[in-house]
């Protein structure tokens, strides 16, 4: 072989090597990048299921106070109507306790 031959071959060896060496650190990069991105995907991801959960505890919250509210106002109403008809009863209860008492 000629020593031009060997220059050459000596020459394409170290573009080679070069190209890639070159090859290498842009797949370093775009890995440190794609690392980097997924991160602040994953971030994104936590950040609105954060949110998510939050507007689901409020509401699941408000609906339970709206529940609540139903629930006492159905319960007061109960009462009252307990209430008339224990009222409506007394005077005859009265009036029996006192009939038993009079006429023994």
């Amino acid at each position: 072989m000629s020593l031009e031959a060997l220059t050459r071959i000596a020459d394409a060896e170290r573009r080679a090597e070069e190209i890639l060496s070159e090859a290498k650190s842009r797949a370093e990069a775009l890995t440190a990048l794609s690392a980097a991105e997924a991160a602040e995907a994953v971030e994104n991801a936590r950040e609105r299921a954060r949110a998510d959960s939050t507007a689901l505890a409020e509401q699941a919250g408000q609906e339970a106070d709206a529940a609540a509210e139903t629930r006492r106002t159905e319960t007061e109403a109960q009462c009252a109507a307990l209430e008339q008809t224990a009222e409506g009863r007394m005077d005859r209860a009265v009036a029996y306790v006192l009939g038993r008492v009079v006429n023994g």
